[in-house]
């Protein structure tokens, strides 16, 4: 009997593909422990069946090495599916069953052997009684085996192992038939013959899908791909129709079966892309498919993924509402809307998009229309009769008939806090009424849009706070600069009345306030013109001098060691480093008795200028140096300073890219040591 077909061929080349791509599969989960590894083997005798029966069937292979391969094939199938059951339970199947199937294996290849040698049955045909038999048999024996392994298996694992079981089961079952098909009537059905190779393909194809969950990640389709599918699908179908009809057209039209088949194809072609093109079909389309295809309405992932993707780009603030609308109007498939934000106890229309700002839209904070959205989070549905279902809908004030299309009025809550609320237009498919499904995600939507807006807010006062920190902070130097000056001037009015005809003490006043005058002009200047300070290359020993020259009409005075840095230079504003110095000087002096003693360093390190100042004074602990010591505003001197001099100083020093550090012992005394880089050009604030 002649079994070649073309048909044939392709179906069992299709199964033999099939389970040769299982084989890798098969290795990772032998790997894992799930299946073993004769299940790979088990898949590729599979696909040497299905290329054995193309053999058979146009080349006249021998019948009876189809029988090897099925005695082969078979053996492999139990001898895999008695290991899964262990595998799989824990615990082998009974000696009871597992020794019979064996030996019934046995009998049957023994008997094969015997058919061939001793009774000289002529096995080259494949449809020969013991090649009958041998199937016939091995496939119950293998849907016995199934049947034990899913009946063994605890209901927790029955769910990962069913589409195995019932893969094979369908395999084995449909061997069963073919074969007692063919002792019955003594010949191969052609067409189930031939169908076999497609059987096979198909339980690959469902092994392969079943298999592959056990070791990667279930896969899923997003709604834009079934979109997108659907509607390619639905478009082929209508092509296809139309051309069959264009076809039969063409046959049975006479003259004008051609030309009227040209134009029927045109006319779908081009009314298909006609109807993909209007936006209320896709929007239609989309609706149906998320209604009939998913368990819920919305793709949350995308959706929200898509939220914070349109509110964390950057915005001007002009732009803010427009993208919280455009970002709650995307979701919904609404055309535009309007959003209210609360200014001076009124919640006022900030901004709309695709329709006009309402005129006298205002609602008082204490409105029963903002009390349902304030105390109950009450979204207002606001479309023919789906707004009267509910009371709190008859709420909506008289300026919502103002709005074009008004659909719903969610609120902008963050936390308990009412920070507005939005309005949106009607979609442009028809719309049911909202579901919790839609109240749940409006109002989930509407917390991030105000958590959203609330942080801009926030932004803006933070960014108005540093501004006055920064006026704040300016004139707290300008006034402790002051305070300096004026004390030099309150000791020279002091000492005048006393020293007033003292020609030493005249020339020394002249220099005071003639130093004071230029400091001051020095600081108006560089307040008015709004510059930066002036960086000038400074000798280090002078800088030094001068700065105790300054000091030196309180005790103790300093001592200077500069003999190690006479040529050391500095890039800085000489005005302002000289204060810092001051500064420092005199916390020395007022810390360290009339008797004690203050000495002024001078040595380079690396490429560093280092000035110490040490004093034999009261000293600091470490929890003061850490706490308060640079702490701006805190001070020490009840009434007489503003506790900004040492910040002050180090906040300098780090501009000109140096650092201070404090050394102090409680009783002993302190060393601050300033690190400048040596004549470097650094832009300073």
């Amino acid at each position: 009997m002649f079994l070649g077909s073309t048909i044939g061929a392709i179906s069992y080349a299709i199964g033999a593909l099939a389970f040769a791509i299982l084989t890798p599969l098969c290795l990772v989960l032998q790997r894992q422990n799930i299946y073993p590894l004769t299940l790979l083997i088990a898949c590729l005798i599979t696909a040497v069946r299905c290329t054995s029966s193309i053999l058979y069937s146009h080349y006249n292979l021998s019948g009876s090495i189809l029988l090897i391969i099925d005695i082969a094939f078979y053996g492999i199938w139990i001898t895999t599916l008695l290991h899964t059951v262990k595998l799989a339970t824990q615990h082998p199947l009974p000696k009871l069953l597992t020794y019979p199937i064996i030996a019934t294996y046995l009998a049957i290849v023994f008997s094969c052997l015997i058919s061939y040698i001793i009774f000289d049955i002529n096995l080259k045909t494949y449809t020969s009684t013991p090649t009958i038999w041998t199937n016939i048999v091995f496939s119950i024996l293998s849907l016995i085996l199934i049947e034990q392994l899913y009946k063994n298996l605890k209901n927790a694992d029955r769910h990962s192992f069913k589409f195995f079981c019932l893969g094979l089961a369908a395999l084995f079952t449909y061997e069963l038939y073919l074969y007692t098909h063919t002792l019955i009537f003594q010949s191969l059905p052609l067409d189930s013959w031939q169908a076999r190779g497609g059987v096979y393909a198909l339980v690959g194809l469902f092994l392969l899908l079943t298999l592959s969950n056990r070791s990667t990640p279930q896969l899923t389709l997003s709604r834009k791909m079934v979109f997108y599918t659907t509607s390619l699908t639905g478009a082929g179908i209508l092509l296809f129709l139309m051309g069959g009809i264009g076809y039969y057209m063409r046959i049975y039209g006479g003259s004008w079966g051609g030309a009227l088949q040209k134009v029927l194809i045109f006319a779908s072609l081009a009314g298909t892309a006609l109807l993909f093109s209007i936006s209320k079909f896709r929007a239609t389309m989309l609706v149906l498919i998320n209604k009939h295809f998913f368990r819920h309405k919305y793709d949350y992932r995308n959706e929200w993924l898509n939220l914070i993707q349109i509110l964390s780009q950057p915005v001007e603030q002009d732009n803010l509402q427009k993208r919280t609308i455009k970002a709650v109007a995307h979701i919904f498939g609404s055309p535009g809307g309007v959003v209210w934000q609360l200014q001076h106890q009124h919640f006022l229309p900030i901004c709309a998009t695709n329709c006009s700002l309402p005129e006298d839209a205002i609602e008082s904070v204490d409105s029963a229309f903002v009390q349902a959205l304030r105390d109950k989070e009450w979204v207002f549905e606001a479309i023919g009769l789906h707004s009267v279902r509910y009371s709190e809908n008859n709420l909506l004030p008289s300026w919502s008939r103002s709005i074009k299309d008004l659909w719903i009025i969610l609120p902008l809550l963050n936390e308990n806090s009412l920070l507005g609320f939005m309005a949106l237009q009607k979609p442009a498919e028809e719309v049911s009424p909202l579901s919790w499904e839609d109240l749940d995600l409006l109002k989930t939507v509407g917390r991030q849009i105000a958590a959203y807006l609330a942080r801009h807010e926030a932004a803006e006062l933070l960014a108005q706070s540093r501004q006055f920190d920064t006026y704040n902070k300016l004139t707290a130097f300008i006034m402790h600069d002051l305070k300096n000056l004026i004390a030099q001037q309150a000791l020279v009015v002091q000492n005048a009345v006393k020293h007033k005809n003292n020609a030493e003490f005249f020339d020394d006043a002249i220099n005071t306030i003639d130093n004071s005058v230029t400091r001051m002009s020095s600081l108006l200047s560089k307040l008015q013109t709004q510059s930066r300070s002036l960086n000038q290359v400074i000798p280090a020993p002078k800088l030094i001098t001068e700065a105790a020259q300054k000091c030196r009409h309180d005790w103790p005075v300093p001592e200077l060691n500069l003999a190690a840095g006479q040529d050391l230079t500095i890039n800085a504003d000489i005005d302002t480093l000289t204060m810092v110095l001051c500064h420092l000087i005199k916390n020395a002096q007022e810390a360290t008795p009339a008797d004690g003693a203050i000495t002024i360093g001078l040595h380079k390190k690396g490429t560093m200028v280092v000035i110490s100042i040490e004093d034999t004074g009261s000293g600091m602990d470490d929890r003061f140096i850490r706490d308060r010591l640079f702490k701006p505003f805190d001070t020490t001197k009840s009434g007489k300073g503003m506790g900004i001099g040492v910040f002050q100083a180090r906040e300098y020093i780090r501009s000109l890219q140096g650092e201070i550090h404090v050394k102090s012992q409680l009783g002993k005394g302190s060393l601050f040591t300033l690190s400048i880089p040596e004549n470097s050009a650094y832009c300073i604030q």
